[in-house]
């Protein structure tokens, strides 16, 4: 996401047992206060990761919480991270719902999150390229967030001190700009998924034809359903971006002869 609110991921769980239910909302209150002062943009706090999973926020704490936080914040928005049909019992206490196909990132739930006035995001699909760029176009979500960046949790190169990998998609460098960095092909999927998807969003914007003809026939052939469009190839989604480059070149001609 390149554009406010973006996700607080740890904070709201970092309030939440450091000080407890009510001192935290009331903490969490003060920070969007302080926020709203300075005019800086309120965040989407995440408030349970994967409900459905033992580890997780207990389902017993997670409404406390959640209530605490919307009677000190009225205005703070709230997210979940779901990855299983069981955390559809959770929806309720969500502004926004991070999903992926887990949980369902079909068209069809896409839409019904919608018609719910909830936010639809996606997560950790294992198919930067497709998400990114068709399968945002295709279903309407509203972003697509990828774990992990960076996300050590203690000495970037020691191996041994946290849950997470630190290489991810791509390492904290004692360099600025090396000369060789390392960098996991995931980053680079996802860069050619964002490329696909201003292809995706300039064709929606044209009024010809050809263009609505061409858009009409992506629609048709991709209607919507995650489990038929994952073979798809890196290569059939390049062939997808140059059919609609060729189609912007030659309106290009036609419009200048």
């Amino acid at each position: 996401a390149n554009k406010a609110p973006w996700l607080a991921y740890h904070a709201s769980f970092g309030l939440y047992h450091q000080l407890g239910i009510d001192k935290g909302a009331q903490t969490m209150a003060r920070a969007l206060k302080v926020l709203k002062e300075k005019g800086l943009p309120a965040p989407v706090w995440s408030m349970a990761d994967e409900p459905g999973n033992a580890a997780s926020l207990a389902a017993r704490d997670m409404p406390k919480w959640v209530a605490a936080v919307r009677k000190a914040a009225p205005d703070a928005i709230l997210a979940g991270h779901l990855n299983n049909p069981k955390d559809y019992e959770y929806l309720n206490f969500f502004d926004v719902a991070i999903i992926n196909q887990g949980f369902g990132i079909d068209k069809k739930h896409i839409k019904s999150l919608k018609r719910n006035k909830i936010q639809a995001w996606l997560y950790n699909t294992g198919q930067p390229r497709l998400t990114a760029g068709l399968w945002l176009w295709t279903t309407g979500a509203d972003r697509y967030l990828q774990w992990h960046s960076r996300l050590p949790l203690g000495h970037p190169f020691d191996p041994t001190d946290g849950r997470e990998g630190d290489v991810s998609m791509f390492p904290p460098m004692p360099t600025i700009c090396a000369k060789q960095p390392d960098v996991h092909e995931f980053l680079l999927d996802m860069a050619d998924g964002l490329a696909d998807q201003r292809y995706l969003l300039w064709l929606s914007t044209q009024k010809s034809p050809v263009a609505i003809k061409l858009a009409t026939a992506i629609r048709k052939k991709h209607r919507g359903d995650w489990e038929l469009i994952t073979g798809l190839s890196n290569k059939e989604l390049k062939s997808l971006r140059i059919a609609i480059a060729k189609l912007a070149l030659n309106l290009n001609v036609s419009a200048n002869k």
